[in-house]
């Protein structure tokens, strides 16, 4: 189930419906779009997150060089370090436990009429593993997935990593 309570296989069959419209056009436009700005060579960084958990240095030297931040082997280590997955989930956890995002949710919509202390924070951190949307995807659903991106980015040269 997705944080905010839709069954996986409903937004799944989300993709292959012609009544539902996805919002801001769906992924395959939103890749298509993207592989046009890159193209048309907009200034755009591209990190793909299979490349960042397989050789996160290198990653992140090559952002800071787009950045052109000045860097060091021991920054890159200490950048490396406090943004691996897990610093970052528990910084999350920490987060949801002190109720600091209550200030967040409240400030962000000072129209908030609920009760704050009913409000659900979901979690933005799954596993942090390449090809974790095997565990999400039944055989079917990949057969069909496969079929639909080879329709809809058939002329497409954006390389897009599934494992």
């Amino acid at each position: 189930m997705h944080s905010d309570g839709v069954q996986f296989a409903d937004c799944f069959e989300g993709l292959f419906s012609k009544e539902r419209k996805p919002p801001y056009g769906g992924w395959f436009s939103y890749e298509k779009d993207f592989e046009e700005a890159v193209s048309n060579n907009y200034n755009i960084h591209v990190l793909y997150f299979e490349n960042l958990k397989r050789n996160p240095m290198v990653e992140i030297k090559r952002l800071a060089e787009y950045l052109q931040v000045p860097q060091s082997t021991k920054l890159l280590h200490e950048i490396t370090d406090s943004c691996s997955f897990n610093k970052l989930k528990r910084a999350d956890d920490t987060l949801k436990e002190k109720n600091k995002y209550k200030k967040i949710v409240v400030g962000a919509n000072p129209k908030f009429e609920g009760d704050v202390d009913k409000v659900q924070y979901n979690s933005f951190f799954r596993k942090g593993e390449i090809g974790d949307w095997k565990n999400h995807f039944t055989v079917r659903q990949n057969e069909r997935f496969d079929e639909l991106y080879r329709k809809q980015m058939v002329d497409s040269k954006l390389t897009i990593y599934f494992e």
